[in-house]
């Protein structure tokens, strides 16, 4: 049998990581993922182990590739997408020395609400393009400076859960313009890292990665790791980018116009501009994908995480599985008889980046079935990407239309509450892993095989479109607005729990 080409995209996320492969025109062949936990030590903290997360990567490539071989697939290029904002100590011989902290770590609140009220802190973000928040790679390495002194000193080079494995694979100690993007660390006009943040850490750039280009060629594995993954000898690497920019790739969203929403465990909203840009609020942040290709968005902590969690402890048994809880939440009318769900179950990032706020269920009355509060949580979840498109739209300019992807684009209802939220026609690509698809575009770019993004934005194909019901979105509109007032009135009060919840944490830690 002739071999045929493709190319992999590979996407390092929260809770796993998937390997897909792609034909030369965009078309998805397999797909392999493997699950991984997170950890949640005390209150406000998150952990991961990153040598589980490397294991997951060597397996679902290692499937895979066994895979296109059965087939007759040779890979032409791997590229390489991850989450965003995750950091860990490495000492002087390359392995860990902690846990890897991901975006949902918040323990390094206190420091970053400190910082709030610096302005030298506060000029930070018209030069990164980070808002100060504990997701953010500031205040996780201001906390092991404050709380791990030892570890810290030992500490040769901070690094992203991406750096890690490009270390391991490649011996090579380099970090993409996007990852580093979305650390809070980069002075986005010069592309350099920023000075004043450093310093403000205590920290040289000789402790972090050096810095490429997105499109940079990584090269090829050693023997060892290539039997381990089952690739073929001579297959180039490509170190890509951030999941989000990525996502954006993979759904056709990188020309002004076109917003990109993705709500997976987390969630964001996206528009694409040819330069980069702060919003003079603060609302926003600005990440890289290439040169001539910055996002402007917003992510909340509170996607899919929280329809998970509303439906492994909150449901019957009957409902327990996704498509019985989506069929029952189809049955209730738009507005969810009046339950208004605020889902800031752990805090929250744009537009408000209040690490305090937590979850509400406004308006819950006897009639209410858990029904009712499955589409009031789609709903919710909606609400706070819609807050996101508000403030996008009034820095970037109107969307015209908007590209969905991640698990939530698997549910006709979730894609039609979001239309009609937005009010806006919201557009399904045929393939669902973009952030693995727009990887796996990019390598092709990096190795000649596509000119551009724009003709690699052009293979993207769509399955399916959901228009907006004009009396749903002035229903919608109205409960927004409550919504919306409900959170502010409600500021004191999240910062009193908050207080709270800190005591709580230090005398549990004291037991």
């Amino acid at each position: 049998m002739s071999q045929r080409e493709c190319a992999i995209g590979i996407d390092i996320g929260t809770g796993s990581s998937r390997a897909a492969a792609f034909d030369l025109g965009g078309r998805l062949l397999f797909s392999q993922a493997e699950e991984y936990p997170l950890s949640y030590p005390r209150l406000g903290w998150a952990e991961q182990d990153p040598e589980v997360v490397l294991a997951a990567v060597i397996k679902a490539l290692k499937d895979l590739t066994a895979r296109l071989a059965e087939h007759g697939y040779r890979p032409l290029a791997v590229g390489l997408s991850s989450v965003f904002h995750s950091v860990l100590p490495l000492g002087k011989d390359g392995r860990p020395l902690a846990n890897c902290l991901p975006w949902a770590d918040s323990r390094s609140t206190q420091i970053v609400n400190a910082w709030k009220k610096d302005p030298a802190a506060r000029a930070w973000y018209a030069r990164t393009g980070c808002p100060l928040h504990p997701m953010y790679l500031p205040g996780k390495i201001a906390w092991w400076h404050a709380n791990e002194p030892e570890l810290f000193a030992r500490t040769a080079r901070f690094v992203s859960l991406k750096e890690y494995i490009i270390t391991r694979l490649f011996g090579l100690p380099w970090v993409d313009y996007s990852v580093v993007s979305g650390s809070g660390l980069l002075n986005e006009e010069k592309l350099t890292y920023d000075d004043d943040v450093l310093t403000a850490l205590g920290i040289g750039p000789e402790r972090l990665s050096k810095l490429v280009p997105t499109k940079t060629v990584l090269g090829e594995l050693s023997p060892e790791w290539a039997a381990a993954t089952g690739l073929p000898p001579g297959v180039p690497w490509v170190i890509g980018a951030g999941d989000g920019a990525l996502s954006s790739l993979g759904t056709g969203g990188v020309t002004p116009g076109i917003l990109t929403a993705m709500i997976g465990t987390s969630g964001a909203v996206r528009l694409a501009s040819p330069v980069p840009r702060v919003d003079p609020k603060g609302r926003t942040w600005c990440y890289h994908l290439t040169e001539d290709c910055w996002l402007l968005g917003g992510a909340i902590n509170n996607g899919g995480i929280v329809y998970r969690w509303l439906r492994d402890g909150f449901v019957p048994d009957a409902l327990r599985s996704y498509d019985a809880l989506n069929t029952a939440a189809a049955r209730v009318p738009p507005g969810s008889a009046g339950i208004i769900f605020l889902p800031f179950h752990s805090g929250e990032r744009s537009p408000y980046w209040n690490a305090d706020a937590r979850g509400i269920v406004f308006g819950l009355g006897l009639e209410h079935t858990a029904a009712h509060l499955a589409r009031a949580t789609m709903e919710g979840i909606t609400y706070r990407m819609y807050s996101i498109f508000q403030a996008l739209e009034e820095l970037a300019g109107p969307a015209r239309e908007v590209r969905a992807s991640g698990g939530f684009a698997r549910s006709a209802l979730w894609l039609k509450i979001m239309a009609d939220v937005f009010g806006r026609r919201v557009y399904v690509p045929t393939v669902s892993e973009g952030s693995a698809l727009g990887a796996a575009l990019l390598a092709l770019i990096a190795v000649g095989a596509l000119p551009d993004l724009k003709a690699a934005a052009q293979l993207v194909s769509i399955n399916a479109a959901y228009e907006p019901d004009p009396e749903n979105h002035t229903l919608y509109q109205e409960l927004y607005a409550l919504y919306t007032s409900i959170y502010f009135k409600l500021q004191d009060e999240f910062a009193a729990l908050a207080r709270f919840r800190e005591r709580e944490n230090k005398e549990s830690a004291c037991h």
